[in-house]
């Protein structure tokens, strides 16, 4: 594969191609494109050094074209990025630009959460036990997906004909509860298609997602 430069090395001299391909797949589509290092400033902490994919093709029915925003800044673990390359996060506490190791994420409604990973030992639809973590399961909060791969027990109908009636799922962590509604774990796709924001999963490990992090103010550290 021939491979590709950066389209911002001539026009800015702090942006340097490594010449490594890059090809990422995502939820709604993939993209094709080329690692490149720049120096990057966020809320005025300055890092140098900071690699980033400059996404060269896509397919034309990607959504993402269409979003009012010009990339994404991923904070997850370096061991899972495509790209096996730091975060902007990962960067700054290397730099020793950060005086604590902390940052939260903020979406919507407040609570409180901490840590990547951590253990759940209870889900409840409704006032009832599911059952299906009692013995405890091993979960993460990722920022990225908007569906939590963990498998659904609300019964909801496709055709949107109970989705009002539909109870608040609650998970049990560290000995407390937190909640989510239906506002925010069914999608509607128009007045006769819903979706459930659970999706099954064979995975040793459960996620929550986007739609957790609006109802919980989740803080990493």
């Amino acid at each position: 594969m021939e491979k590709e430069t950066s389209k911002w090395e001539d026009e800015y001299k702090s942006t340097k191609a490594t010449g490594k391909n890059v090809a990422i797949e995502y939820g709604t589509s993939s993209l094709k494109g080329v690692l490149s290092s720049e120096t990057v400033n966020v809320g005025g902490i300055t890092i140098t050094n900071q690699y980033f994919t400059e996404a060269l093709a896509t397919k034309k029915a990607d959504p993402l074209l269409k979003a009012p925003f010009d990339g994404i800044l991923g904070l997850g673990n370096p061991h899972d990025s495509a790209t096996r390359t730091l975060s902007v996060w990962e960067s700054m506490i290397r730099q020793g630009k950060v005086k604590k190791k902390i940052f939260f994420i903020w979406l919507g409604r407040p609570s409180l959460f901490r840590k990547y990973f951590f253990q759940m030992s209870n889900i409840l639809v409704g006032s009832k036990d599911t059952n299906v973590c009692s013995r405890g399961c091993q979960v993460f909060i990722d920022s990225g997906n908007s569906n939590m791969d963990i498998n659904d027990s609300t019964k909801l109908s496709p055709d949107c004909s109970n989705d009002k009636k539909l109870p608040d799922v609650t998970f049990t962590i560290a000995g407390r509860s937190f909640s989510v509604s239906r506002r925010d774990y069914i999608y509607k796709v128009n007045k006769n298609e819903c979706l459930s924001r659970f999706v099954e999963t064979k995975d040793e490990y459960w996620t929550l997602c986007m739609s957790f992090m609006r109802a919980v103010h989740t803080v990493y550290d």
